[in-house]
Order: structure tokens, then C-alpha cells, then sequence
């Protein structure tokens, strides 16, 4: 039985890659990166995926955008993202995407934030942003999920 993961890349010059991953019981095989984003995704800063087709950004503004990018076959176009929070972003240095709208932050006075998109559609239904690590998460690198 095979199962799909979906991993998204920036390119230096702006576009946004879908890859799809294959994986059976042996290694995962990556399909060839296909460009769904024609360029300006180099305007983010942070850049995840929120499962399901969700992509969440923050831009050097401190705004978080949300792009629908529910059909892969289709365009996520970062002219067609919708700002779904503004400003309290600014401070996040690190940003994981969980999936059922789930995300998590590191700010730069090192806490790891949660929180949620209640509605995944870009409506900016974002729940506010709960303290989970008081500190110490700026010595970290990346975040992961598991």
C-alpha cells in the first residue's frame, strides 16, 4: 500500500515547488519538484505546510498569509494568499505547521507558542496564541512534528 506526503520548497528566485512523496513499504521515492507558485514566495519568511493542502507564510511585515492549495494539480499562486493574522507574528523566528490547522511558533524571547486555524480557509478564524515552552526555544535550529 502506498501513501502520499506532500513537501513544498522556495526557490531562491521566488517560485513555490509541490513535491509529492511516495512511500510503500520500501525507501520513499520523490517525484520531481512541479512549480504551482510563480514567484513571489520569496517575499515569506517562514514558509510550512498545514496538511491537507494548507500552506501558511509570514511575510517581513510580521503578516500571516494563508494559500488554499487543496487541488495539487492546481496553482497556489502567493497573489492568491489571504492575510488571515497580522503584526503578532512579527516575533516568530521559527514556524511549524502540525496539520489540522495546528501551528507552532517560536518567538524571539524563546517561548513556543500554539495555535489554530479554526476554519483552514482563510477566512482569519486564528485562535490566539497559546504560551506551551516559557523559554529556552531560541536554541533550537528548526522544530519538527512527529
Amino acid at each position: 500500500m502506498n501513501r502520499y506526503f506532500t513537501v513544498y520548497a522556495v526557490t531562491a528566485a521566488g517560485d513555490l515547488l509541490y513535491h509529492r512523496l511516495v512511500s510503500s513499504a520500501g525507501p520513499t521515492t520523490v517525484a520531481p519538484g512541479r512549480v504551482v507558485g510563480h514567484g513571489g514566495w520569496d517575499r515569506f519568511r517562514l514558509v510550512t505546510g498545514g496538511g491537507g493542502g494548507a500552506i501558511y507564510a509570514v511575510d517581513g511585515g510580521g503578516d500571516l498569509w494563508f494559500v488554499d492549495h487543496r487541488a495539487p494539480a492546481g496553482p497556489a499562486e502567493a497573489a492568491t494568499a489571504r492575510r488571515i493574522g497580522q503584526a503578532e507574528w512579527a516575533a516568530a523566528t521559527l514556524l511549524l505547521g502540525a496539520g489540522s490547522g495546528v501551528l507552532y511558533v517560536v518567538d524571539q524571547d524563546g517561548r513556543l507558542r500554539w495555535y489554530r486555524d479554526l476554519a483552514r480557509d482563510g477566512s482569519g478564524i486564528v485562535a490566539r496564541g497559546q504560551v506551551i515552552g516559557r523559554s529556552g526555544w531560541t536554541g533550537f535550529a528548526t522544530i519538527a512534528a512527529g
